[in-house]
């Protein structure tokens, strides 16, 4: 694990879904995607993300970029009431002299967030990549966030964030106004610096847009 990942968890206490099989310290609070989005029926919906990876060069067998969407179901059954729009997602490009089959590991954790009177839906995710490339180790992290309207009404609302290159320590709403109800998404991420410390770089979001609404700074983490 590099300095930039042991920094992170230490700050923020990211949880990391492996896409192999992890700790039961590992579990993701799914709470999120069970409510009432669908008024045209009665009891609750449940909006399970769909993932679909994407190798553009299946001889190396390793996915360079994945889509996500939300499919609603009727909770407690398999009967498929709407879906959300599909957007695409990058995960890290491997480096040459990286293969799959040996001292290679990769990560794919994700978060949900979701206000208790919203059908708003935020998934946040980091796609981490670690590998020996014949001279030394390489780590790479991308993040993103999917978020849609998963009401009954006009599903499919999508906005997408992407930064590749760096890692996501921590996705919350906040109340900025004082009104009670979280009304920005604040965003941060950590990156190395040349001379081994660290920088955060944080920023917040319109939860229904996506569009920026507190500038992006840059502070000294780790000297």
């Amino acid at each position: 694990m590099s300095k930039l990942k042991i920094l992170s968890v230490l700050i923020s206490g990211v949880c990391a879904c492996g896409i192999n099989v992890t700790n039961a310290d590992d579990f993701v609070s799914f709470s999120q995607l069970v409510g009432d989005f669908d008024a045209g029926t009665a009891g609750l919906e449940i909006a399970m993300p769909n993932i679909k990876n994407f190798d553009l060069n299946p001889v190396d067998g390793y996915p360079e970029s994945f889509g996500l969407k939300y499919d609603v179901y009727t909770s407690g059954t398999k009967t498929l009431l709407y879906s959300t729009a599909w957007r695409y997602f990058n995960r890290p490009a491997l480096p040459v002299g990286c293969t799959v089959s040996s001292n290679f590991d990769t990560e794919f954790s994700p978060k949900f967030l979701r206000r208790s009177d919203s059908t708003r839906m935020h998934m946040a995710i980091v796609t981490y990549l670690g590998c020996f490339d014949g001279a030394q180790w390489i780590y790479k992290d991308n993040s993103a966030i999917y978020s849609a309207d998963v009401k009954a009404v006009s599903p499919g609302a999508t906005w997408a964030y992407k930064l590749d290159g760096y890692y996501m320590d921590g996705v919350d709403g906040i109340d900025t106004n004082n009104d009670g109800l979280t009304d920005t998404l604040l965003v941060s991420h950590t990156y190395d610096t040349p001379m081994g410390g660290a920088n955060a770089y944080v920023l917040g979001l319109n939860p229904g847009t996506g569009a920026i609404s507190i500038p992006a700074v840059t502070y000294p983490l780790l000297r």
